[in-house]
């Protein structure tokens, strides 16, 4: 089964790395950046990346 774009686009924002890419992005619209949060972050990211998939993202 083929996954369409937009479960693509979700699962690979799981795997990690959304927590920084949201800041980032708030960093770029706002100029603002919290360098004491990018320790915190970077350890949510690494928790994502370590968890299972939801039940109704495997195939």
């Amino acid at each position: 089964m083929k996954d369409t774009p937009s479960v693509e686009k979700l699962a690979d924002s799981l795997n990690g790395g959304s927590f920084m890419k949201c800041h980032v992005e708030f960093y770029e619209s706002t100029g603002l950046w919290i360098p004491e949060l990018v320790p915190v972050f970077k350890k949510l990211d690494a928790q994502l990346m370590t968890r299972d998939l939801p039940a109704e993202l495997q195939v």
